[in-house]
């Protein structure tokens, strides 16, 4: 099965091998996705821009670990990012796309949509047609 081939029901698991320099690949069904410090959200990001669902659960374990360290779904953990103070610690925050602003699961929802329209995808693949928020 490839990403392209992920019903909205299964549950897309993200395995994540150490790169150097605090940097990981991530990969889903033998592909690397993204390479990133935040393996996690990056792929989250990653599977919406591929046209998978943003209700789509996804768990990430480490290379050799039977363990999910991370659950969320693709949406929810698509908004997120790590990040680091010498003050505070580690924080999750909202994530910031360069050139748009933060970034709402529904508006890159419409962008696959739009992409994955052109293509002869088989009725099960076809995205509901609920009205979504105006991209800004």
């Amino acid at each position: 099965m490839t990403i392209a081939e992920v019903p909205s029901r299964d549950v897309v698991e993200i395995i994540v091998q150490p790169k150097g320099n605090g940097r990981y690949a991530a990969l889903v069904e033998g592909e690397v996705i993204v390479t990133s410090r935040q393996p996690f959200y990056a792929s989250a990001r990653a599977l919406l821009k591929r046209g998978v669902y943003p209700e789509t659960p996804i768990t990430m374990r480490h290379e050799g670990s039977s363990i999910a360290s991370m659950r969320s779904t693709v949406g929810h953990a698509s908004q997120w990012r790590v990040e680091e103070s010498d003050a505070g610690g580690l924080r999750i925050r909202r994530y910031i796309d360069p050139g748009h602003g933060p970034l709402h699961p529904a508006w890159v929802a419409q962008d696959c949509q739009q992409r994955v329209s052109i293509l002869d995808l088989p009725d099960r693949y076809e995205r509901p047609s609920a009205a979504l928020p105006a991209h800004p």
